[in-house]
């Protein structure tokens, strides 16, 4: 294990589907030089090992890439990372130590842009220790920028151990609102013999669950994470444990996030639709469209729909002349149909999106999503409306399991109940308005006699 090569493609179409970020990564032993040719980097000989190491990320705000012309969201992280290392030989190996400040596999972000952590620090044994720039050439492409590295010369005492800190800022790849972080283990392979013992925590800035925590089928997982092992959960921390790992690219780790100031919304707007706070739920589905709502359901959104659908019928319950949530619960429920969740359970889903689309032009002649539905369903479904537009099934609600409250109407019901009401204040309004006409006409008869 004492050669180690990092250097492994990417498929030019993974370039294309992310915005990749700056890389993440175990401290390396120090590479040999790449030779006459341009080629992947190869590990010194040493008989240094890592014995330990834990990793952190903590999960911070939204901001915009830092490097980018344009505005594009991203997630900020802060990383500490502390190593324990050990010489096992009898004389003391003085090593340039580096750690990659770009992405490993010399990739940009598709968008001619290379970028590179920041505010990089580094301590050993807990003195703060300078660091220098080294390069070596890109293994995508020789004619894009080269790989930089952070360069630092450590001593390693025969039967010592030395303890190694590094701590920088990062941002997170993927498509917004999802978040990616992920980092490199694979580079950890150039040191003697497996690493010990690995732990890798995230921090997150509210309870971590498997629902704002995207792991496994669930996670995004281009960047890797594929073979981690499962996390273990406590309160808003997730840690992934290795043991006597010999690291390669399979074991690098990646994990997807919501982006953490939408979750804290859903959060707090979750409490107040349990406490019957008005408008809640309409404020929810706003929310929910954006997490699920992509080409198709967003990989790690499936969870998400039914309560999606519970809060549009509790937001059509709440206030039935809202021409935004009918209009949008309509939009909701073409986009189901329209990417197959379960076809025959949503086969009333149409009438549905049909009747919410036109019942929210009745509310605003202008309402620009429910015109949009409307000309989906004629052009893009071919679909027939019915000759007399009958109230909605709530099929697809109903299908997806949504349970209703004993007692209480589905939004159908209750537009229903409003228009009877309508009716009937309707048909009293007339009737006074005749009474009067009368009275009036008859005081003028006396008046004439």
């Amino acid at each position: 294990m004492h050669k180690k090569w990092i250097f492994a493609f990417f498929s030019v179409i993974q370039i294309f589907l992310v915005i990749s970020g700056s890389a993440a990564a175990d401290v390396a032993p120090p590479l040999q030089p790449p030779g006459a040719l341009p080629g992947p980097p190869e590990y010194a000989e040493t008989s240094v090992s890592m014995d330990w190491e834990s990793v952190t990320f903590r999960v911070g705000d939204a901001g915009s890439l830092y490097y980018a012309s344009d505005t594009f969201p991203t997630v900020n992280a802060a990383v500490s990372a502390s190593f324990i290392l050990s010489n096992n030989s009898e004389e003391t190996e003085t090593l340039e130590v580096v750690f990659p400040l770009m992405h490993l596999r010399g990739i940009g972000d598709g968008r001619f842009n290379f970028p590179e952590i920041q505010d990089f620090r580094v301590r050993v044994d807990g003195a703060v220790t300078p660091w220098e720039t080294a390069e070596t050439p890109n293994p995508y492409n020789a004619d894009d920028p080269p790989l930089r590295w952070a360069q630092f010369a450590v001593d390693f005492p025969a039967d010592k151990e030395v303890f190694i800190d590094i701590a920088y800022d990062v941002q997170s790849t993927g498509y917004f609102p999802q978040a990616v972080f992920s980092y490199v283990l694979e580079t950890g392979a150039g040191w003697d013999g497996p690493i010990g013992d690995a732990y890798l925590t995230l921090i997150m800035p509210y309870e971590a669950t498997a629902e704002n925590v995207l792991v496994g089928k669930d996670m995004v997982a281009y960047m890797g994470g594929g073979s981690n092992p499962q996390p273990e959960w406590h309160g808003n921390q997730v840690t992934w444990n290795w043991k006597d790992l010999e690291p390669s690219a399979e074991d690098n780790w990646a994990v997807t996030i919501w982006a953490p100031h939408i979750w804290k919304e859903v959060i707090a707007l979750r409490e107040e639709m349990e406490n019957d706070v008005p408008g809640a739920a309409a404020k929810l589905t706003t929310w929910y469209d954006a997490l699920i709502i992509d080409r198709g359901i967003r990989t790690g959104a499936k969870g998400l729909v039914d309560l999606n659908l519970a809060a549009y019928q509790q937001a059509l319950l709440d206030n039935p002349w809202d021409a935004d949530v009918s209009a949008r619960y309509a939009n909701f429920l073409l986009f189901l149909y329209g990417h197959g969740r379960g076809s025959d359970q949503y086969e009333g889903a149409l009438d549905d999106a049909y009747f919410y689309a036109t019942y929210a032009r009745e509310l605003d002649a202008f309402n620009a999503t429910a015109l949009d539905v409307l000309n989906q369903l004629e052009t893009s479904y071919a679909y027939t409306p019915p000759e007399k537009t009958a109230l909605p099934t709530d099929a697809a609600v109903a299908s997806a399991g949504t349970p209703k409250m004993e007692g209480t109407p589905c939004p159908a019901d209750a537009i229903q109940q409003d228009y009877t009401l309508i009716y009937l204040l309707g048909g009293a309004l007339v009737i006074a308005l005749l009474t009067i006409i009368i009275l009036i006409y008859r005081m003028g008869l006396k008046r004439e006699s």
